[in-house]
């Protein structure tokens, strides 16, 4: 008589499959990153405007990317991320050159709670007559320490432009405030 082992080997194979995996290294992905929307774009007024009038726009800069690398230190329980945001300004056309500086933000939130959050400040230069110009800056070596009992996946790196009150409001008269 011979044995039958046709059901039974695809599945002690199936099962073997399953647990050799788990002895391999865990592989524990980085923390998030992401553009919080209500602070994508900002609406730079010209000084002393009226924030309900198009012509008060200087020029508006958008947060149009964010991208990060990162090593994973699991014995310090820590990340260590490059965090790379990219830009979009856009004004009127002008025959005059211009240098902005443009306040941002970088923080760390988990779950409903921001952990931590920074203030830096990019710089847009418009050429004589050029209208829109594309930029990037990047954060380097961005360590974030996880609490006792947190993964990676706990956080995330949320980023946006510094709006005031009057770029606000002239964002919801204009119609460009993200639902």
């Amino acid at each position: 008589m011979t044995p039958r082992f046709s059901l039974s080997v695809p599945v002690i194979l199936g099962a073997a499959l399953l647990l050799s995996g788990c002895n391999g290294p865990r592989v524990l992905p980085c923390p998030a990153v992401a553009i919080l929307a209500d602070t994508a774009t900002r609406p730079v007024l010209k000084p002393g405007s009226a924030g309900v009038d198009p012509s008060a726009l200087l020029y508006t800069v958008e947060v149009t990317a964010i991208s990060q690398t990162c090593s994973l230190n699991t014995r310090e329980g820590e990340s260590n991320s490059n965090i790379r945001l990219s830009f979009r300004a856009t004004r009127a056309p002008s025959g005059q050159a211009a240098r902005y500086v443009v306040p941002y933000f970088v923080a760390v939130n988990q779950a409903e709670r921001i952990i931590n959050k920074r203030l830096y400040n990019a710089t847009v230069d418009f050429a004589p007559g050029v209208a829109s110009v594309v930029f990037e800056t990047q954060l380097t070596n961005t360590v974030l320490r996880f609490e006792n009992g947190r993964l990676p996946t706990d956080y995330q790196y949320l980023a946006g432009l510094d709006v005031n009150d009057a770029e606000r409001s002239y964002l919801a008269t204009m119609g460009r405030v993200a639902p």
